[in-house]
């Protein structure tokens, strides 16, 4: 597989001194998160219920602040995550089902960029901490389709690849 070869070519598995934490109370800790919409302009008009701030800075400091949360809670040797969808927003402006336009403040090639990114960089924060993480990425979506299942084919390639306790299901 051409993604394979490409990631096995530049990204060298890494061993991972796990920090075991004493007393675990669970079976497994969870994240669930859903409608991230990576390259998403959330007020464009100024006139938006949802107004805000959205961009690639926004979202690794959401990132960094969720990551500090489970740290804080750990609570079992496995995690999983669960990415409901709409994680990224659009493809050339619109869904991927096409006929809704969308405000953007990322090109396609930007917003892949980013979205692999904030995939492979909760990984790498949250590795440490957890024996298994196991992800699973619901791709068919309304926003993203077919753009979503690229990104995580390409994030499913790098940490497993790199990681021998992550697994990942698309």
């Amino acid at each position: 597989d051409f993604i394979n070869e490409i990631v096995k070519k530049h990204i060298k598995p890494i061993e991972v001194e796990f920090k075991k934490v004493d007393n675990y109370n669970n079976s497994f800790d969870r994240l669930v998160y859903t409608d991230t919409h990576i390259g998403m302009t959330p007020n464009e008009n100024g006139f938006s219920l949802y107004g805000g701030k959205w961009d690639e800075e926004e979202l690794f400091n959401r990132l960094q602040e969720t990551c500090l949360f489970i740290e804080q809670n750990i609570k079992s040797d496995t995690l999983i995550i669960d990415d409901l969808g709409d994680f990224m927003d659009g493809w050339d402006g619109e869904t991927t089902r096409k006929g809704h336009k969308l405000p953007q403040n990322m090109d396609n090639q930007k917003a892949f960029d980013v979205g692999v990114a904030f995939k492979v960089k909760m990984i790498d924060i949250l590795v440490q901490f957890y024996e298994n993480i196991i992800v699973n990425n619901i791709c068919e979506d309304n926003h993203a389709g077919a753009f979503g299942y690229v990104v995580n084919s390409a994030f499913k390639s790098i940490v497993e690849h790199k990681y021998n306790n992550v697994q990942v299901t698309n």
